[in-house]
């Protein structure tokens, strides 16, 4: 096979490899690992930054030092971590939802005493002498 050297003699010859030389090839991929594997490797890194990203956008969102230091924020999964963010934001609870601005489709001269008395808002003029409004916050 045109091969020579050590290595041939051992595959051809021996069948099998000598216990000192598999215990070399064991430490030498075990050097190599790190490099080979197909996980993160740097995973305590992507850790730090996800910790940081998290406490910047709970920052940004009004959350002060000591509530973010109540999460334990490596350890909580995304949907725990979105739940958290929805929250703080009043998105699907059901309390926040009720005190929404509502929104009619009337006529002109219903809109009228809905501007003029109740302080709604006009948002924009949708057909034939109908618009719609919205509630004030």
């Amino acid at each position: 096979m045109g091969h020579g050297g050590d290595i041939e003699a051992i595959y051809r010859l021996q069948k099998k490899l000598p216990d000192s030389m598999m215990e070399q090839m064991r430490a030498a991929y075990q050097r190599a690992s790190e490099m080979l594997q197909t996980v993160d490797l740097h995973r305590e890194g992507n850790v730090m930054m996800r910790r940081e990203f998290r406490a910047t956008t709970m920052t940004s969102l009004g959350f002060t030092d000591t509530e973010i230091k109540g999460f334990d924020l490596d350890k909580l999964s995304s949907q725990e971590f979105q739940e958290i963010i929805r929250k703080r934001l009043g998105i699907g609870d059901t309390k926040a939802n009720t005190s929404s601005p509502k929104q009619l489709i009337v006529s002109v001269e219903e809109a009228k005493q809905y501007v003029n008395e109740k302080g709604w808002l006009f948002k924009e003029k949708i057909g034939q002498g109908e618009v719609v409004i919205e509630s004030p916050a």
